[in-house]
Parts: C-alpha cells; sequence; structure tokens
C-alpha cells in the first residue's frame, strides 16, 4: 500500500470492507444483489441506493452503525433512504452538503447536531426524521432546500421540538419552502443574524411559540410562513436596536403587533424563562407562575399592543422560590395584552388574551 492510499472500512451488519482511494473521496452507500452493505468511492454526486431500486428493497431489517473514511464531502442522493434501524449521531466534520432524501424516513437517527462546515442540506434530507428532538445547525450552513407542500429539508420531523443556530453566523442563510413543514412538535426556533428570507411554508403547521431571531433588518417572509403557530406566540429580537425594524415589517403581523427585545440574562433567574400563565385565553382573571433561581428586585407590567403600560402587577424585591400572582381582567376589553417581566435590566414577555 502506498502513502496515496487509504483504508476505508465501513462496519455493518456484522461485516467489514476495506477499499484502496484516493484521498478526498465521497461515498455512496450501496448493497449489493444479495442485500449486503458495500458502498463505492467516487467523486461526483450520483444517484447511489443504499437499500435497491425499489422502494419495499430500501427498507432494512437489521440494525446497523455506519462507519465514514477519512474526507467524506457529500452525502449522496438517497444515500441511507428508508434505513429505518440505523444508529446514527454524528456525521464527519469534513461533510459539506448533504443531497435530496440522504436520511429520508431514517426514524432511530438521533442527531442533535450538524457539523461545522456543512453548507448546504437539499431537499428532503432529514424528511420524516423522527429521532430527531433538539438539532444545532452550524454556522457554515448556507442554504437549507427548497420543498413543496408535501416534502422539505425537516418536513414531517414529528418529534422535533427546539431548532437552534449557532452564534458566530458569518454566512448568509436562506432557508426554503417548506423547510420545517409540518414539524409538529417545534415550539421555539432561534434564527441567525445573517437570515435573508424564509420560504413560504418553511414553518407552516409548527405550534411556534416562541421565536428568536438575531438579524439586524428583517428577513424577507414569504408567504404563510408562520401558519399554524400557537395563538400566544412571540418574537424575541436578540438585538434590542432592531426592534423598531421588525415592528415595522410584515414580521408584526405574524406576532400580534407585539414586538419586543429579549435579554437571555433573564434565565439566569428564572430557567428557560419558563412562565405559567393560566388560564389563557382568559375572562376574568389569569395566574402569573415561574419558579426564581435567585432572589432579585423584580417589576411585572401589563402593556397593550403598543407596548403602553397599562397596570403594574409588582414591583419589588422577590425571594427564591415559586413566584405567584393572580390579576383580575374584568375591567379590560377584549383583546391581545403583554405581561412584560423585568429583573435586574433583563425582561421577558408573554402574551395573554381577554375574551
Amino acid at each position: 500500500m502506498t502513502k496515496f492510499q487509504k483504508i476505508l472500512v465501513l462496519i455493518a451488519l456484522g461485516f467489514v470492507f476495506t477499499v484502496n482511494a484516493k484521498a478526498q473521496p465521497t461515498i455512496f452507500f450501496q448493497p449489493d444483489n444479495q442485500g449486503r452493505i458495500t458502498y463505492e468511492i467516487v467523486n461526483a454526486a450520483l444517484n447511489q441506493y443504499f437499500g435497491g431500486t425499489g422502494s419495499a428493497d430500501r427498507n432494512r431489517s437489521k440494525a446497523f452503525i455506519p462507519s465514514f473514511g477519512a474526507g467524506v464531502t457529500e452525502i449522496g442522493n438517497y444515500a441511507f433512504q428508508n434505513c429505518s434501524l440505523m444508529v446514527l449521531t454524528s456525521l464527519p466534520t469534513t461533510v459539506k452538503k448533504i443531497y435530496d432524501r440522504s436520511f429520508w424516513s431514517c426514524s432511530t437517527m438521533v442527531l442533535t447536531s450538524l457539523p461545522e462546515g456543512l453548507e448546504e442540506i437539499e431537499t428532503r434530507a432529514f424528511q420524516n426524521c423522527t429521532g430527531l428532538v433538539t438539532l444545532t445547525l452550524p454556522s457554515t450552513l448556507r442554504v437549507i432546500g427548497k420543498g413543496s407542500t408535501t416534502d422539505g429539508a425537516f418536513y414531517g420531523c414529528t418529534n422535533l421540538t427546539t431548532v437552534t443556530f449557532k452564534s458566530g453566523y458569518t454566512n448568509t442563510l436562506t432557508i426554503e419552502d417548506c423547510a420545517f413543514y409540518l414539524c409538529s412538535k417545534l415550539t421555539k426556533v432561534t434564527l441567525p443574524p445573517m437570515l435573508l428570507s424564509v420560504g413560504a411554508w418553511a414553518f407552516r403547521n409548527c405550534p411556534l411559540n416562541e421565536v428568536h431571531i438575531a438579524a439586524l433588518t428583517p428577513p424577507t417572509l414569504k408567504s404563510e410562513v408562520f401558519t399554524g403557530k400557537s395563538p400566544i406566540a412571540k418574537l424575541c429580537v436578540i438585538n434590542a436596536a432592531a426592534v423598531n425594524n421588525y415592528n415595522s415589517s410584515p414580521w408584526v403581523s405574524w406576532f400580534g403587533g407585539f414586538i419586543d427585545a429579549c435579554y437571555i440574562g433573564i434565565e439566569e433567574f428564572i430557567p428557560n424563562s419558563a412562565v405559567k400563565i393560566y388560564p389563557n385565553p382568559t375572562v376574568s382573571e389569569f395566574t402569573v407562575s415561574f419558579e426564581l433561581e435567585k432572589s432579585c428586585n423584580m417589576q411585572i407590567l401589563l402593556c397593550d399592543v403598543l407596548g403602553s403600560e397599562l397596570m403594574e402587577i409588582y414591583d419589588g424585591f422577590a425571594t427564591v422560590g415559586t413566584f405567584t400572582k393572580t390579576v383580575n381582567t374584568e375591567n379590560l376589553t377584549k383583546g391581545v395584552y403583554f405581561l412584560k417581566i423585568l429583573i435586574d435590566g433583563n425582561s421577558t414577555v408573554e402574551k395573554i388574551i381577554v375574551e
């Protein structure tokens, strides 16, 4: 074996294969005609099927753990489609692009992050990957691929609850149509500062109750981006200087006419900003409750949709433990209101509906 060769090892279904290869290959997994796992090494994206050419053939009947050789830069079309028993917790840091249906319906895959260096995720790449629960996306990502009303890069990831983009973003990002469509448990997303646009139906039928965004200039929104979000969802602008930009943009129509700055520091006092308001919507009164991790000076205000203060609910020193306060709303007209909690210069905002 020469110094220009490497040994690449694939461990799967109890078989080990070794192949001599040139540097910087792209690996696509593919079975032989007996259904055993083999693979070939190429330097261009090809349609290489892991489980055969028919959809029934692609459903593997045994669990396996894939092993990637050095220098893998792309995961090809259909590479692991329907490998419902594949165990995969990470991808190589050399991967730059993940193609259409690469991991389609890989329901046991439990990735929590994608590697730094990844630049593009094509449509349907992770469609129906129900093992995804929380996901951190890299700061190098440029495109999350375009889909349709029946697909998208993360379409149908029905157990995904939180999506966060890493800090330190230097690339511009485009989130294409239907990217997270039908992620039916997705309640929180944090969007990066270099986001340019969000495609049609990108978060449709996601019950979002919290969207954090770092971009100074409001990204372009296409049609029905947030249709199906929680009726009490809030938009949290990470850079306070950009609040007015969002209040005069199409983003305001999605979030009840009220957008506020958010300050991550409040989580030092209220873990995960876990504020409970019940009942909500309300008719005559509501109760606000949360756990304080530290004693602090605290103010709680009730505001209208323009942010004007209507009522001071609490102003004073609060001790560690459960804080609970009941507020009478009988004198308020029907509509949307906001509860602002301020602690040591930090704040969080919750939406309230009076019926």
